[in-house]
């Protein structure tokens, strides 16, 4: 959990908005071959799911792994087949989408092509909220035997509060169905609120952090400016994301969070030259992965050139060392070759 009195984004991101909602099969369809599938890109991961629709919450049975994987999911489709597609990345010049790897979708578009399946790309970004204006996506979350989809969801909600006074708060949600584990920020309202702008900030604050669940809690990890990395962890257990809800509101009418949050900074540990930074550079500093290991956590942090910190972290968060990486491309003598 998080009561927070500020609102702070840090707003790098190459694409925002996600089409929330679910597209039931209508009767008079049913005994009809479904020929309208989604490859959903937006949730940390890939999915490819039935119907034109985008859902709010992708099931662990729809995610696909690899290319090979999902190349297998569409061979069994019929011919005829679309394949409606909003990328979430693209590759460097901004040519093609981005799938596993880099120059996949080539060999995919001709897969598709060669048995009669159409892929339908679209470029607009356009954030859509629920009626109530709440925003619902899915997010996929690190752990220990791989990668399980979590529920998000934020919301305005108004508040009365016991002692007297109102307010207005933005919610942010978490919650692992599998684990019953959740967790939840309470933010100010921010001047010039809208569903749709606070989808939009959403969505660059879920693309930022990497997200772990163990048996016992969910660790957010978010790189911050420079040399530092922000934990939170939830431990609460509720049986659905609407009990989540109720909690967390619960909790801010009183002013009863007592979240876990731990700040890292590894500045000394890295060489002068570890964030220097070329005109061709486009990315932030970010995490790269995220691993845990019998009582210790190795989180790499990758720069905008290469360079990786590898930090190790005890069970507690605390810092324990610092291996660093360095690219050689990243030329730290003078010029940039990449």
């Amino acid at each position: 959990m998080r009561f927070s009195s500020a609102f702070a984004v840090l707003a790098v991101v190459l694409g925002t908005g996600v089409l929330v909602g679910q597209t039931a099969a209508s009767p008079a369809l049913a005994g009809k071959a479904q020929t309208d599938y989604t490859l959903d890109d937006g949730i940390g991961g890939v999915a490819l799911y039935p119907g034109a629709g985008y859902r709010s919450f992708v099931e662990a049975k729809f995610l696909v792994s690899s290319l090979h994987d999902l190349e297998s999911h569409v061979s069994q489709l019929p011919r005829g087949t679309t394949l409606h597609w909003l990328p979430h990345a693209w590759d460097k010049f901004g040519n093609d989408p981005f799938l596993f790897a880099s120059g996949q979708y080539e060999q995919f578009r001709r897969f598709c092509s060669d048995r009669g399946i159409q892929i339908l790309i679209e470029r607009t970004y356009g954030a859509h909220v629920n009626a109530d204006g709440s925003y619902a996506r899915t997010v996929l979350a690190l752990t220990d035997k791989g990668k399980t989809p979590l529920e998000f969801r934020s919301l305005k909600v108004h508040l009365a509060f016991h002692a007297g006074g109102t307010k207005d708060y933005i919610l942010r949600m978490l919650y692992d169905p599998e684990t019953r584990l959740s967790y939840w920020e309470g933010w100010d309202l921010y001047p010039g609120y809208s569903p749709n702008e606070e989808s939009i900030l959403a969505e660059q604050e879920l693309w930022g952090m990497v997200i772990y669940v163990t048996s016992d809690q969910m660790a957010i990890f978010k790189p911050l400016l420079g040399a530092d990395l922000r934990i939170d962890v939830g431990t609460e257990r509720q049986d659905s994301l609407s009990l989540v809800q109720a909690s967390a509101i619960h909790a801010l009418e009183r002013k009863t969070a007592t979240p876990f949050r731990r700040f890292v900074t590894f500045w000394k540990q890295l060489p002068p030259d570890f964030f220097k930074q070329c005109m061709t550079d486009v990315y932030m500093p970010h995490i790269q992965s995220v691993e845990r290991q019998t009582n210790r956590w190795q989180v790499a942090f990758a720069a905008q050139n290469g360079n990786i910190a590898i930090l190790s972290l005890d069970d507690s968060y605390n810092l324990i060392s610092t291996k660093v990486t360095l690219d050689p491309n990243s030329d730290s003598v003078g010029g940039c070759k990449r």
